[in-house]
């Protein structure tokens, strides 16, 4: 593989992460290339090795805070926990999860009204009265999490999957600088709009306004004005659509530092953010948090190397990791419990749903 040919790539990765509504006509143009090229292009090395073009929420902009929760799942519960977060991500505000291996925690994500916050964590206490849970640890960050499609330095686009000998490889990424006040204008379609954009953002606007059953004046004035004019979709990236394509040869270093500061804090995240493996990171002034996803044969490698640097940082506290790629929840909004221009969690009437899927679950 050439170089030219990668550099190719991430071209047209940096400008689908870069315009605000992936529409080919536009990217070709932004690229010098006609609609006959890119379409032949995305069909042979992108869409038919099953990823697709997905939208990433700007969740601060949607009035939702990031928050990580690890849950310490108790021994007896532990083969129930997927299904009790599947459970929890349409009753809740969780978007997703990973499961490292080794022990009964799990690395999960929300996005959680602000105002919900003391009710959301009193959800937890009961959860650990029932004896679901042995415990959890609460982060709510000050920062808006950035994803990361696979960077072709270190993965085969036309293969799909990894290359060999990559793994010295350092590469540049810019962040996207976008605004974390809440829109005040949301409302229903503006949300289920993205929820669309989220499962692929390949479909047309037709297509859009007929699946959602509304006129398609409003979805493009939606789409047009709030969606995209108000950032309520931080970028867009190349994602995996198929996650079993990937899951036997990929894994996922997970990694949370809290109680970080200075140039300790600054020198680990430069280094994660030039890492080639590199898939999302969330970090503020005290805690850094990220995935690294690669071939299994790079993972003792960098396993080391990461140790090595968490160790110079020298933070509190630190939690590490390895998962398959299988594991992860994708991402995603709660948007159903975006009713009559607020958002709503009910913390009473979740736990008695909760309580009844346990009492319904043979131990």
């Amino acid at each position: 593989m050439t170089t030219a040919f990668d550099d190719f790539i991430r071209r047209i990765m940096r400008t689908i992460e870069d315009i605000g509504f992936f529409d080919r006509t536009f990217l070709a143009e932004k690229l010098g290339m006609s609609r006959e090229q890119l379409d032949v292009f995305l069909r042979e090395y992108f869409f038919a090795k099953s990823f697709a073009i997905r939208a990433y929420p700007n969740y601060a902009r949607l009035g939702l805070r990031y928050t990580i929760v690890l849950l310490d799942f108790s021994f007896k519960w532990i083969d129930k926990a997927r299904d009790f977060l599947d459970a929890m991500a349409r009753e809740g505000f969780l978007v997703t999860w990973i499961k490292p291996f080794g022990g009964y925690t799990y690395l999960t994500h929300h996005t959680i009204p602000s105002g919900s916050l003391k009710d959301y964590k009193k959800f937890f206490d009961h959860l650990t009265d029932l004896g679901l849970l042995t415990g959890y640890r609460f982060y709510e960050l000050d920062s808006e999490p950035e994803g990361f499609a696979y960077d072709p330095v270190v993965f085969d686009y036309r293969k799909g999957e990894w290359k060999e000998r990559a793994e010295a490889t350092r590469v540049e990424r810019t962040l996207k600088e976008v605004p974390k006040e809440p829109f005040l204008g949301l409302d229903e379609m503006d949300l289920l709009i993205l929820d669309r954009l989220q499962r692929s953002s390949l479909q047309s606007v037709d297509a859009m306004a007929s699946s959602l059953n509304s006129p398609l004046e409003d979805v493009k004035f939606h789409l047009q004005n709030h969606v995209i004019g108000e950032n309520l979709v931080k970028k867009y990236l190349l994602d995996i659509f198929n996650t079993e394509m990937l899951s036997p040869q990929t894994a996922v270093l997970i990694g949370l530092c809290e109680g970080i500061r200075g140039e300790q804090r600054d020198e680990l995240y430069e280094y994660l953010l030039s890492h080639p493996y590199l898939g999302y990171i969330n970090s503020d002034a005290r805690t850094v948090e990220f995935t690294l996803e690669m071939p299994w044969r790079v993972v003792p490698i960098f396993s080391t190397l990461l140790d090595k640097k968490v160790e110079e940082a020298k933070p509190a506290q630190y939690f590490f990791g390895t998962s398959v790629l299988g594991q992860i929840h994708t991402f995603t909004v709660p948007y159903e419990h975006y009713k009559g221009g607020k958002w709503s969690f009910n913390e009473e009437e979740v736990f008695n749903t909760y309580q009844r899927y346990l009492e319904n679950q043979t131990l």
